[in-house]
């Protein structure tokens, strides 16, 4: 609850926008989904307060970070064409 001396939201409020942002970044991190499908969903099977939700920032402020976690998660493309099969691979199963 936002006081008439206070104009910052409560720890409650800054600790549910902090869990929310981190279920968006895990699920982004561990999906293929697009990232304002998993913000929408989040925000549908989150509970929160209506303190919390004007604080919550849009997926648009969100998309940069999360595109990044997503970016760091995601094995770069090889710049040659030429690499070594592993031996496992190597063999034909006739």
């Amino acid at each position: 609850k936002i006081n008439d001396d206070h104009n910052h939201p409560s720890e409650k409020e800054t600790i549910e926008v902090r869990e929310f942002r981190e279920n968006v970044k895990q699920r982004a991190i561990n999906e293929t989904t697009p990232i304002p499908r998993i913000y929408d969903e989040e925000c549908a099977k989150a509970k929160l307060s209506d303190t919390t939700t004007v604080i919550l920032p849009s997926g648009r402020e969100m998309n940069s970070a999360i595109n990044k976690a997503r970016r760091a998660s995601t094995p770069t493309i090889p710049t040659t064409q030429l690499f070594d099969i592993p031996e496992p691979f190597t063999k034909t199963l006739h």
